[in-house]
């Protein structure tokens, strides 16, 4: 059974009160030139933030504060996901070598030896009792699904979509502590992977306090990156003429 209208009234005011109007959300993803994903990552992150509100403003704690906070890891980390996407694969594919590797990839085929041949050096292609299969490697093209989000953030780093962020070179910086640099690629780089992980693996045999505090941490960083996040890729756009 809903909410009466007066407590359904009183809490779509107080989500709604901190929060942006619809012309900032409209800004914050202007360089997205496919309306249909601009439209659908305003609703995701309106919807992310809204829901954190309802949450706020129930002072929520334990099970439910996991719930809150494992809520908005998956919601942010999606968006991050679709714009990285997006940006690599509808902006820059056609130009740019780095994300083209992206959908290449290295593979072993089995080399076909004719019977005759086969036969001459069948007695070679045995080891330990373990016939040897001959193989070749070659490339082909790779499913653009199969790329992995770690992949995703090492090649927007390469191509300068993603950089440090100054305040991270501070000692107070707000640093997840088991975030470690991967490929000599900034923290921020670091981060976004670690919330993805952490997105694709929610682990429930985890100790409940420690995984709470844990999380927590994980989606106020979520949070607070997505306005450097967002800036970065901007002005990478704008520098390449993209946007």
């Amino acid at each position: 059974m809903p909410f009466n209208e007066e407590i359904q009234n009183s809490i779509i005011t107080y989500c709604s009160r901190d929060l942006p109007n619809d012309s900032w959300y409209a800004d914050a993803f202007d360089f997205v030139k496919n309306p249909e994903l601009k439209a659908r990552l305003i609703c995701e992150f309106k919807n992310t933030r809204f829901i954190y509100k309802i949450f706020e403003g129930l002072a929520v704690s334990d099970e439910l504060l996991l719930a809150e906070v494992r809520m908005q890891i998956i919601m942010y980390a999606s968006i991050y996901e679709a714009i990285l996407h997006y940006v690599l694969f509808d902006e820059y594919y056609k130009e740019n070598s780095i994300v083209k590797k992206l959908l290449i990839q290295k593979v072993n085929k089995p080399f076909s030896i004719p019977k005759k041949q086969l036969s001459d050096i069948s007695s070679l292609l045995v080891h330990n009792h373990k016939t040897i299969i001959p193989y070749f490697q070659t490339s082909q093209k790779r499913e653009i699904e199969k790329v992995r989000f770690d992949e995703k953030c090492k090649a927007a780093f390469e191509i300068g979509l993603l950089t440090e962020i100054v305040k991270q070179k501070e000692k107070s910086a707000d640093i997840l502590p088991d975030i470690k640099v991967i490929d000599k690629m900034p923290t921020f780089c670091s981060e976004l992977i670690r919330i993805y992980e952490v997105r694709n693996a929610i682990h429930l045999q985890a100790e409940l306090k420690k995984e709470i505090e844990y999380h927590l941490q994980l989606s106020k960083i979520a949070y607070r990156r997505m306005q450097p996040f967002l800036e970065q890729i901007k002005h990478k756009l704008k520098y390449d003429g993209l946007y």
